[in-house]
């Protein structure tokens, strides 16, 4: 019985990551196929192939809230905005395939 509440317990702090992540990130559809996505740079989502890959994972969610996107994506810009030397904003905009 404990080991069933455990997993439970560890199963609602994964999902509650993934909300907060999102909460913490702005997605906004423009015309068309055409949106704009705000992410971070920080010690959790550095700026390299591990954070981005965490933050490619973010911006799908957004596309299934959305319904958008379903044939892919294509990623037309990149652009970090570091705050300061250890935290800092990504700026995406991309269009839908």
């Amino acid at each position: 019985m404990l080991r069933i509440v455990l997993l439970a317990a560890a199963a609602a702090v994964v999902t509650g990551c993934a909300s907060i992540d999102q909460s913490v990130t702005a997605f906004r559809p423009s015309d068309g196929d055409i949106w704009m996505y705000t992410a971070f740079v920080d010690a959790t989502y550095p700026d390299n192939a591990a954070g981005e890959a965490r933050r490619m994972e973010i911006l799908e969610r957004w596309f299934e809230v959305n319904e958008l996107c379903q044939n892919g994506y294509i990623i037309d810009s990149r652009e970090v905005v570091m705050r300061s030397a250890t935290v800092g904003d990504v700026l995406y905009e991309g269009h839908c395939l």
